[in-house]
């Protein structure tokens, strides 16, 4: 069942001990398996951070399609603040003007040409093909 859950991009099992009367709410007698998935995916820019100076806030991301890429949102955790620093530091060596994506905006950011990957761990995706709960994984080396 949870491969057929997870095949389906959906976001786990909800399950209730046998033994155990129902009762509405969370307790200890129900346990939630979540399934995360994992994917590169490309930086087409980043918010800067306000709370941490010379740091990012959140990378901006694609997905490489056949069609191109499409934007799949940002992730903002999984990364510590010196790491955010040194992504910062990268990405500001491949700074544009304009988005890689036509027409797409999103208030404060900073573009970057679309070289740059990295891993994402997530729950699946929005409705409108964002990633949900996403956390930083890792830089790909391509």
């Amino acid at each position: 069942m949870f491969k057929i859950v997870s095949e389906n991009e959906l976001e786990g099992i909800v399950s209730k001990r046998l033994d155990r009367p129902y009762r509405s709410g969370p307790s200890k007698d129900w346990l939630k398996t979540k399934c995360v998935q994992s994917g590169e995916f490309v930086v087409i820019g980043y918010e800067p951070s306000a709370a941490v100076q010379g740091a990012v806030a959140k990378l901006l991301l694609a997905a490489k399609e056949p069609e191109g890429l499409r934007y799949v949102g940002g992730v903002g955790t999984g990364f510590s603040a010196p790491v955010s620093k040194e992504l910062k530091e990268g990405l500001d060596f491949i700074r544009t003007e304009q988005p890689a994506i036509s027409g797409l905006k999103v208030a404060g950011a900073v573009w970057t040409m679309p070289i740059f990957h990295i891993e994402i761990a997530y729950r699946g995706l929005t409705g409108d093909g964002l990633l949900r709960a996403a956390s930083f994984k890792g830089i790909v080396e391509v």
